[in-house]
């Protein structure tokens, strides 16, 4: 399916939704009935949520991503990079040192199988 929606970044004027281009796409109704504070306060929420989900596909929207699911995801995958970061430099430390046990060097290893199975989502 081709997305043909507006692209880019929205701004509010006089509380209507413009594209880039200054192009009017929402006009907001609460100003012709007298609520300006919360015709404006929507605008700026939709405004918000429009760019906040730049650069997302319309698949993934429609598959029920929200900003806080790609949030909680960005961040599990940073603790897993800090995982495997951890575990690589600790092997590389015992692997490298020439007086190293067996015991070091299998505690190293077990460090990383348990950090690539993690990784591999079988952990």
């Amino acid at each position: 399916m081709t997305d043909i929606s507006t692209k880019g970044a929205l701004t509010i004027r006089r509380g209507d939704v413009l594209d880039k281009n200054g192009d009017r796409l929402i006009i907001s109704c609460g100003f012709s009935l007298g609520h300006t504070d919360l015709a404006t306060a929507n605008s700026k929420r939709i405004v918000s949520c429009w760019n906040a989900c730049e650069g997302v596909d319309q698949e993934a929207l429609d598959g029920g991503w929200t900003a806080k699911g790609m949030s909680d995801y960005a961040k599990s995958l940073e603790v897993q990079r800090d995982e495997l970061l951890s575990a690589a430099n600790f092997a590389l430390s015992v692997l490298s040192l020439e007086d190293s046990n067996d015991q070091i060097r299998l505690e190293a290893a077990g460090q990383l199988q348990t950090v690539i199975a993690k990784a591999e989502g079988k952990a």
